[in-house]
């Protein structure tokens, strides 16, 4: 009896422990959005280790929850339903400059979505080891939470866009390749825009027919100005509705409030190797120069000629020409007042 009685207390402050202090339960995870939703969103996304062959094999394993922070314009009535942005962060994680990007969308009329991929993972930081979350996982988090805001009845499920900065502009770029959207979302939901801040320049594929819209510096210490604009007409090859804007002297990292000139001593780049581009679609990758790879020493290539530190540093004339750029584009995606 007594054995009976201590096994029950036990029982108990386990559940309790359960009750109180699990990271997510099932009850918060969200797989649909009511109009009253808003703030912190758990939902459902790609194990961190997702690779373009399980994207390509309709093979991803969803049994990662990340979370997304949800907000909408001041004013909204019942009924009204508006355009959102998913905002995908760089290798440093939600920073102030994206809460900024955000507010900016909101006083547009914009909802916003800011996708956390790094802290429901126990990820800091990526800058020094981009291997802690593979980009295909960082497509698949902008992919998961575009299915999720379609849901939204407060939100137009035809005017959903992304902005990503630096690997959240690979995450930008990859999600409007179709084969990978296919991978995580069923139907033919899509997203409208495609907006990238000094991305990866290496790889392309066939793609939704969206518009890419790029921005980047010509001082950028991940990419080269030559190694985009041939990423550009390779995207272009394929039919795909792409333009690059360029901003004369802007380092990688122009549109944030850092200081105009930073070293990261441990970063990683490969903007000292060769510009080329591999098809995501066939596996299949070229070096500027003509030579040809398959995907795996492409993949090889780019890692022995990877080097350590790298300067970032924001520029207040491109932060603001750039904010007034993506403002009239979605202006006219999503038929906004001007």
């Amino acid at each position: 009896m007594f054995n009976t009685f201590k096994k029950v207390i036990v029982l108990y402050w386990m559940f309790l422990f359960s009750a109180f202090f699990s990271p997510a339960t099932a009850q918060e995870i969200k797989n649909r959005l009511a109009s009253t939703d808003s703030g912190h969103i758990d939902f459902m996304s790609a194990n961190r280790r997702t690779t373009f062959s399980q994207m390509y094999k309709k093979a991803v394993i969803f049994d990662e929850a990340i979370y997304g922070e949800l907000s909408f314009p001041k004013g909204m009535r019942p009924g009204d339903a508006v355009p959102a942005v998913v905002i995908m962060h760089s290798s440093s994680g939600v920073t102030d400059t994206i809460y900024n990007w955000a507010q900016y969308f909101n006083d547009m009329g914009i909802a916003s979505f800011v996708v956390n991929s790094f802290t429901p993972r126990g990820i800091q930081r990526t800058a020094e080891d981009q291997s802690l979350l593979s980009f295909p996982a960082s497509a698949a988090d902008a992919l998961s939470a575009l299915q999720l805001l379609a849901t939204d009845p407060a939100i137009d499920s035809k005017k959903i866009g992304v902005i990503g900065f630096s690997r959240g502009g690979g995450a930008s770029l990859h999600s409007s390749f179709e084969k990978v959207r296919q991978s995580v979302i069923k139907d033919d939901t899509k997203f409208a825009i495609h907006l990238l801040f000094y991305p990866s320049c290496s790889e392309y594929a066939k793609t939704t027919g969206a518009p890419i819209r790029i921005f980047i510096g010509t001082n950028d210490a991940y990419n080269t100005l030559e190694g985009c604009q041939y990423n550009v007409a390779a995207l272009q090859s394929t039919g795909a509705d792409v333009e690059m804007t360029v901003y004369d002297g802007a380092e990688h990292g122009f549109d944030t409030t850092g200081p105009r000139y930073l070293w990261v001593m441990n970063a990683t780049t490969a903007r000292d190797c060769t510009p080329g581009t591999m098809n995501i679609d066939n596996g299949q990758a070229e070096l500027i120069d003509g030579k040809k790879l398959s995907a795996q020493d492409f993949v090889d290539y780019r890692h022995s000629c990877t080097k350590r530190g790298l300067h970032v540093g924001s520029n207040p004339k491109y932060r603001e020409m750039s904010r007034v750029a993506v403002k009239q584009l979605l202006q006219n995606q999503f038929g906004l007042a001007q």
